[in-house]
């Protein structure tokens, strides 16, 4: 049987400490105090701790963590419980949007959910992860909106390992990436895609829809912030800026051609800009504005049935009738 044990040593600052380890056998008692031994070295050459003492530390218990800490033989860990540390994750990530925050808050609300706010982050397993996919099946989400918080999930346990609060993430061999669904692809054909214009209200919504069909702009964030500066008539092009794209180097904005499609409707939006006007699309930026409801709408206007993804179809369409054109690393750029 074990008894109550104590380690006593002298730190660094010339004090002498005492840790209390608690009921162990006197065997673990003495593997301790050769770790705490190496700590003490270690601090007081400045040398970093070896690998194996290194492993040793990450699976301390947060309690003997907390006095080793206390004595100076290393840094205070930072809060290892579920929501405690997930919150401080997020709160220190000012580099995201506020939508990726959005998505990210939501990922922990749920974990909370399923794990309760004081989980610690070291007695989080597999098994967790396992269960916590199962919960969100079971929720009614679909199988990609479920790989895609499971991906969140991964990253917060990542950062986790990173600080040594963890010694594997356990969300490795939980699925995250979204899958293809072939029944969300839908091709908006050239006739289809005339009917939906005649039925626009006006030229402003015509000339979105026809930037989202024929320039493949992503709605509404690139084209509600595409300026009449932004286009070059005389090079008959486009410079479009990206804000999904925008964190990642090089991919700030990108130039697409003034497609023959496309200009007619660009055109007369310029002619019927007001006069000092600085956006494209001036009518509908306001964010109370649905626009897929309203396109929703113009379709049924239309006499057609609405597709699967009513903005993201319209992209992919255009992807696929200029990849039958154009090399298809220049489609991509594009």
């Amino acid at each position: 049987e074990g008894r109550n044990y104590r380690v006593q040593f002298t730190g660094p600052d010339g004090k002498r400490h005492t840790v209390r380890i608690g009921r162990v056998t006197q065997r673990a008692a003495e593997a301790f105090r050769v770790r705490v031994e190496h700590l003490v070295v270690s601090t007081i050459s400045g040398h970093p701790v070896d690998a194996e003492t290194a492993r040793w530390i990450a699976s301390l218990d947060d309690a003997i963590a907390k006095r080793l800490a206390n004595t100076g033989l290393m840094k205070a860990r930072e809060s290892a419980c579920l929501d405690e540390f997930i919150s401080q994750f997020i709160k220190s990530r000012k580099d995201l949007k506020p939508r990726t925050i959005h998505l990210l808050v939501e990922t922990r609300d749920s974990l909370v959910r399923v794990f309760g706010q004081k989980k610690p982050l070291r007695e989080f397993s597999a098994g967790d992860a396992d269960e916590y996919r199962q919960f969100l099946l079971n929720s009614g989400l679909a199988e990609n909106t479920v790989r895609r918080r499971c991906g969140r999930a991964k990253q917060f346990m990542r950062a986790a390992l990173r600080k040594r609060l963890i010694d594997a993430n356990p969300f490795d061999g939980i699925p995250c990436s979204a899958r293809q669904n072939e029944s969300r692809f839908y091709f908006v054909s050239h006739e289809d895609a005339q009917k939906v214009l005649a039925a626009c209200p006006d030229h402003e919504w015509r000339a979105l829809f026809a930037l989202a069909r024929y320039g493949g702009l992503r709605c509404p964030s690139e084209t509600l912030i595409l300026r009449w500066l932004d286009i070059d008539w005389e090079k008959q092009r486009i410079c479009v800026r990206s804000p999904k794209t925008e964190h990642h180097a090089g991919k700030e904005y990108r130039f697409v051609p003034l497609f023959p499609e496309l200009k007619p409707f660009l055109e007369e939006a310029f002619e019927r800009a007001e006069e000092g006007s600085e956006y494209v699309i001036s009518r509908y930026r306001s964010q109370e504005v649905n626009l897929r409801t309203q396109l929703q709408r113009i379709i049924i206007r239309a006499g057609l049935d609405s597709w699967p993804k009513l903005w993201q179809n319209l992209r992919s369409t255009r992807e696929t009738e200029l990849a039958e054109q154009f090399p298809l690393h220049v489609v991509c750029k594009w």
